[in-house]
């Protein structure tokens, strides 16, 4: 009993099953609904036809619309004339799901279960609808019941792949694919393709490309047979894109005009070979010499697998350079923000720059220009970078689609018996390259991302500028009022190895014995200026030599202007009692500017000895 339990359990749940009369009731309603939409040549045949008969009318009327209004007005009729035909009851629960009634079709197909609980394809058909409902056990449960009455049968085998699929199981639903691909020609629209169609129609993107190309080769290059023909075709290369370290480099280059030059080249190649397509003689076409047994699948199928081939190859281009686009527009959007953001920062500094009135402030305002472009420009250069290997990523992907184009098919066109077919082909796989081509093309053409790399503000030095901008401003302070402090004398106070010097424009304060060291404040120039060194002094009675030596630290109040170097100053006295005058001469050697000689008149109002 124990056993029994546990056998029924793993079994569908059939005991929600309503019986025939729901059944005849889904199906009357269902004919009602549709009777008045088909045309009355189809209501006058469905008059006279059997219910076998209509299941297979219904059947193939499904190859050409599975969502057509007559193959529902025939099935369901078939189920109301014989509700114990299990075909018609799977066939009409079929059709339910095909219209996207997937609830609806559980009954139904519970039914048609009960009529044949040993039909392989009745049961997967039932573990079809178990799966699209999310009961991925259940449908597991059937599809292996199934498999074990038909350990071949291509229904369950698809349904494996997509559980399998469902579960994120590649390599199983892979598995079960490769068993199925055998039996693909057993349907005209063979549901293992169009798994693996909506299998890549989910993916946003084709990052991981990688895995679905090897996903679509172990499929697609399907069962191995021996070639009437064995040909190695030239395969298309998308041109290699030269590599560049900057914008700079690119903006200067050719590479636009090399590109449209390709693009008109590519654009009459397609124009050629589809003149060349439209005059290929189909009834002239004759069929090689087959060796025995070379053909394992026949020519319609070998046909048939070269337009999954390329359904599938084609699709993958679409996707990637769907992608691609939707990246380049990201670009813009990411150039257009910094270059409005360039816009406003640029055209602030123009409206200040219009008001100066000195060539000082234009200077301040044209390193601020410089360097504002000199920022934008590396800003725009690292997003021009990594839009162009973008652009090389997206060439190395399409390289592979068109290898994956000829890879994939060819194995399928050595089996195609006629010559001409073959040739029309060969055009479709150019066509398609060509088209991949001009996609890597169009992508590097579509570049939104410019800078005037001819600038002269992006070869200047910034530092070099503000150095200028200091002598400026310190010229300028000068010429003011030029005859201000023309020839006005030093005056010092000596006490002991201290003194202060005092003159039109400034204030220093320092001592001298061995080591020597001053400050002194510009209130002209607005600076202070920091000196450290060594000095002495000699005193001859009416005669008093100083002088020392050392480093200097000129520090301005706004920031800019920053001086610094070597100052060497002497100064003799000549004495009267406790005061006395003379003369005082000042080397500076700036590490910025050339070294300049002042010499100044000096009054010392008084003298302390020590």
């Amino acid at each position: 009993m124990a056993g029994m339990n546990q056998t029924t359990s793993a079994l569908p749940d059939t005991s929600i099953i309503s019986g025939k009369n729901a059944v005849l009731s889904i199906a009357e309603r269902f004919h009602k609904r549709l009777l008045p939409k088909i045309s009355i040549k189809d209501k006058r045949m469905l008059e006279d036809t059997s219910s076998k008969v209509l299941t297979n009318l219904a059947a193939a009327s499904m190859i050409q619309s599975m969502k057509g209004d007559l193959p529902g007005a025939l099935i369901s009729l078939a189920v109301i004339r014989n509700a114990e035909d299990a075909n018609a009851v799977n066939s009409f629960g079929g059709y339910l799901r095909a219209i996207d009634s997937i609830k609806t079709s559980l009954p139904v197909l519970q039914y048609a279960y009960k009529l044949a609980p040993d039909n392989p394809s009745i049961i997967s058909q039932l573990g079809h609808t178990y799966l699209d409902l999310g009961n991925v056990s259940k449908a597991e449960t059937l599809y292996t019941k199934a498999l074990g009455f038909d350990n071949d049968n291509p229904f369950a085998l698809q349904g494996m792949v997509a559980l399998y699929l469902k579960k994120g199981d590649k390599g199983k639903a892979l598995e079960y694919m490769l068993r199925s691909s055998k039996f693909i020609f057993s349907v005209r629209t063979p549901l293992v393709y169009e798994q693996f169609r909506d299998y890549i129609d989910t993916k946003t993107s084709v990052e991981d490309g990688e895995g679905d190309r090897e996903f679509a080769k172990s499929l697609l290059q399907g069962t191995k047979t021996e070639s009437i023909r064995v040909i190695s075709p030239q395969i298309p290369k998308i041109p290699p894109f030269p590599f560049f370290n900057n914008l700079k480099e690119y903006e200067k280059s050719s590479v636009q005009i090399e590109l449209m030059q390709l693009l008109g080249e590519i654009t009459a190649k397609e124009q050629s070979l589809m003149a060349e397509m439209a005059s290929v003689n189909m009834s002239d076409s004759h069929e090689p010499v087959i060796p025995p047994g070379a053909i394992a699948v026949s020519h319609e199928q070998g046909i048939f697998m070269f337009d999954q081939v390329m359904d599938l190859t084609e699709k993958i281009s679409i996707i990637d350079t769907d992608r691609q686009y939707k990246e380049n527009l990201g670009y813009m959007e990411e150039f257009n923000r910094i270059m409005l953001s360039y816009g406003q920062k640029l055209g602030d500094i123009e409206r200040k720059a219009a008001d100066c009135q000195t060539e000082a402030c234009a200077m301040k305002y044209k390193i601020e220009t410089c360097k504002l472009k000199q920022d934008t420009y590396q800003t725009v250069n690292a997003l021009f970078m990594k839009w162009y290997r973008c652009i090389i990523d997206f060439n190395t992907r399409n390289q592979k689609t068109i290898n994956d184009i000829y890879g994939f098919s060819q194995p399928w066109m050595d089996r195609t018996i006629s010559e001409n077919e073959y040739v029309l082909m060969e055009y479709r796989r150019l066509l398609s390259s060509y088209s991949i081509i001009r996609s890597s093309i169009n992508a590097a053409l579509a570049n939104y991302v410019h800078f005037d790399v001819n600038d002269e503000c992006l070869s200047m030095n910034i530092e070099e500028m503000k150095e200028q901008l200091r002598q400026m401003e310190l010229e300028e302070v000068r010429m003011t009022d030029p005859a201000k402090c023309e020839n006005s004398p030093k005056i010092v106070i000596s006490i002991v190895y201290c003194e202060l010097a005092l003159d039109c424009s400034s204030v220093e304060a320092g001592c001298t014995k061995g080591v020597s060291g001053s400050v002194k404040r510009d209130f002209v120039k607005n600076e202070t200026t920091i000196f450290v060194g060594v000095g002495g002094d000699v005193d001859a009675g009416s005669v008093a030599a100083g002088g020392k030596a050392g480093v200097y630290v000129t520090i301005p109040d706004s920031g800019t202007g920053f001086d610094a170097g070597a100052k060497v100053e002497t100064q003799v006295i000549g004495k009267a009692g406790f005061s006395g005058a003379g003369m005082n001469t000042e080397t500076t050697m700036s590490i910025f500017s050339a070294p300049k000689i002042q010499v100044t008149p000096v009054v010392v109002p008084l003298i302390i000895p020590d």
